[in-house]
């Protein structure tokens, strides 16, 4: 009797079954380990963004609302950016440091320039009330420039996954290498 060939084949597919598996059981691993980083770092960057978005708020409360920064509205600054420390470098923790402490003082000039002003209506040109309003315009310009400074400060914490995927970093090498060699060419060409 001749020898079956079809048979072969259909043992050849049943030794290659189990690798196969094997073989999809990584690519699917590995796409999962991707996927989870990339899931960390959007989550990452939510609860750094929260913190960004909050002392935004909180400068443009601080500066808009005259006379109306009051210390509910530190705490709830203090609230909103209190587990920063575990998210940004020192950098970040030190400008909500200094912003803590001078909204701090910005609140209490606010409150004694408020009581003041009540009290005496007509004394405008009180050397008390004077110092006050030099150190209210003082803590406003402060804030002012801290929320420049703002943007600087996070730009480092607050960047998304900007990495090429392997093939898009291939094909911009390609692209780069047949660029150099294509100058190089023209240079030789020109010089004989």
């Amino acid at each position: 009797m001749p020898p079956q060939h079809t048979r072969d084949w259909i043992d050849v597919l049943e030794a290659l079954g189990p690798l196969m598996a094997v073989i999809a059981v990584l690519i699917i691993g590995f796409v999962q380990a991707v996927l989870q980083r990339k899931q960390l770092a959007y989550n990452l960057f939510d609860k750094r963004y929260t913190i960004y978005s909050e002392l935004g708020a909180f400068f443009l409360s601080a500066v808009s609302n005259d006379l109306q920064l009051d210390n509910a509205a530190v705490d709830r600054f203090r609230v909103g950016t209190a587990h920063a420390e575990f998210l940004f470098g020192q950098g970040v923790i030190a400008l909500l440091a200094e912003v803590d402490s001078k909204a701090i003082q910005l609140a209490l000039v606010n409150s004694k320039l408020y009581r003041l002003l009540a009290q005496v209506a007509t004394a405008s040109d009180s050397p008390e009330l004077l110092a006050l309003r030099q150190a209210h315009a003082q803590l406003v310009n402060w804030m002012f420039e801290a929320h420049e400074r703002q943007n600087t400060v996070f730009h480092g914490y607050l960047e998304l996954d900007t990495e090429l995927p392997w093939y898009a970093r291939l094909e911009q090498y390609m692209e780069d290498l047949l660029e150099r060699l294509d100058k190089m060419l023209n240079r030789r060409a020109e010089q004989g």
